[in-house]
């Protein structure tokens, strides 16, 4: 590390002190790990997340920034670095404890949030020398033409259980069709807020995600893109004190929406043709009412019990039904689990609902926590964009624990602090969506 910290500016500094020459190559290599497939290195027994390429590029990563504070110091930690500090420390107090007591948990799950934080430094850095823009249309052009061509089943993809040479639905660069159609929603947030840009290039924007995420069939992150854009009009018609419009251009939207999906042969429709009937409630209900969360696992319990009798339901739902009833009814069964949570990775690889396991697995507290960690982060509209996609994907998704994506959200809330140096971009934030919900 350079003795003469040319670049360094203490007072606005986000990142451990650093050379110019440093934060250089390490924004060229947080590029190229965005770009990289997910390719396990060694796999781990009932994991579908092994040791990766990146797990050991951000370990040398985080012992060089460590470094810089041993040797030259810092300024004071941001709110937002001492919430995830807290939210760390809590998961691995629920950790220690459920491993003690009840032999569940997995440590590794808690430093899976610690090692995708790194890439919070990484943003700062990367915000020297670097717009965020550029990267978003590039990572967008990169997933849509792999989303393309694993549709026409002309390429496979390294999906989280390894290499598959032909795909179901595509992945893009990601894991899954789900983490894929996160990273759409995040480059999405990015390229609307980022800067002032006109209504019809927005349009643009909305309607090449709208198609990439109908062919991955991705629903939630689909809604989540349709989040995004009632957002950028109330933005935009806020400042013409035209809140009236800004409703009709909604209801319209809303139209709009559900008339392109249902009337649009995509793979999407067809997954959600049995969603919202009485059957799938109904399927809830009974699960809740046979199981006994001491002796099932969520992993086992739709194997055991098997699709209802009626055809109107949703495999998907039926999935997660079977999962988030073990998970709940443990979760309040145990009184300790309240405030502590069962413990990080007790519900294994996939849960398939993010706000559920963060409540279950690290309680309350947890739960609080791991907001106010995103409630500090937000220095922008842009970052705001960003995390209330992560915040919509969290319904049906456990993107939290996501790499991929949560790489990218944690390096945009870090560009986006380093990169906001007055209290402008709160302010205008404020205006979005009130003070008291982001500050």
């Amino acid at each position: 590390m350079s003795t003469t910290l040319n670049s360094l500016k203490q007072e606005n500094c986000i990142a451990p002190p650093h050379s110019s020459e440093e934060a250089g190559w390490m924004a060229g290599i947080t590029v190229l790990l965005f770009f990289l497939p997910k390719i396990n290195l060694f796999s781990m027994n009932g994991e579908t997340a092994g040791l990766r390429i990146d797990d050991v590029v951000l370990l040398i990563i985080a012992c060089w920034l460590l470094f810089g504070v041993v040797v030259y110091g810092r300024r004071a930690m941001l709110p937002v670095e001492i919430s995830g500090a807290c939210y760390s420390f809590w998961c691995l107090l629920s950790n220690g404890l459920n491993i003690a007591i009840y032999s569940q948990s997995s440590v590794l799950y808690t430093i899976r949030f610690i090692e995708y934080f790194v890439f919070f430094y990484l943003g700062s850095l990367y915000a020297e020398r670097h717009r965020i823009r550029p990267l978003a249309v590039w990572l967008l052009i990169a997933n849509g033409a792999a989303i393309i061509f694993q549709s026409l089943h002309l390429i496979g993809g390294f999906s989280s259980e390894g290499f598959k040479p032909s795909l179901d639905r595509p992945i893009g660069l990601a894991g899954g069709p789900w983490e894929v159609g996160a990273i759409i929603n995040f480059c999405l947030a990015v390229l609307i807020f980022d800067k002032t840009i006109k209504f019809r290039r927005v349009f643009a924007y909305f309607a090449i995600t709208f198609g990439l995420l109908l062919v991955t069939g991705a629903r939630i992150a689909l809604f989540a893109n349709f989040v995004l854009l009632i957002l950028w009009m109330k933005k935009v018609l806020w400042k013409r004190k035209d809140k009236a419009l800004w409703i009709v251009t909604t209801g319209l939207c809303v139209g709009i929406f559900f008339s392109a999906l249902l009337l649009i042969p995509n793979k999407l429709t067809k997954r959600s043709e049995a969603t919202f009937t009485k059957d799938n409630a109904d399927y809830f209900i009974k699960l809740y009412g046979l199981i006994d969360p001491a002796k099932t696992s969520p992993s086992d319990l739709f194997e055991k019990l098997g699709r209802p009798d009626s055809a109107d339901t949703d495999s998907s739902w039926l999935m997660r039904a079977s999962k988030w009833a073990v998970a709940t009814k443990l979760w309040i069964q145990t009184p300790t689990a309240w405030v502590f949570g069962v413990g990080p990775g007790t519900w294994g690889p996939a849960l398939d609902g993010g706000w559920i396991r963060l409540i279950t697995e690290t309680g309350i507290v947890g739960f609080i926590l791991f907001i106010q960690v995103f409630r500090r982060a937000v220095s922008s509209i842009a970052s705001y964009g960003v995390v209330a996609c992560l915040y919509v994907n969290m319904l049906m998704i456990d993107m939290h624990l996501a790499y991929k994506a949560m790489s990218f959200v944690l390096f945009a809330v870090g560009y986006y602090c380093a990169k906001s140096t007055s209290g402008d971009s709160k302010e205008l934030v404020g205006q979005l969506v009130g003070d008291s919900v982001c500050f």
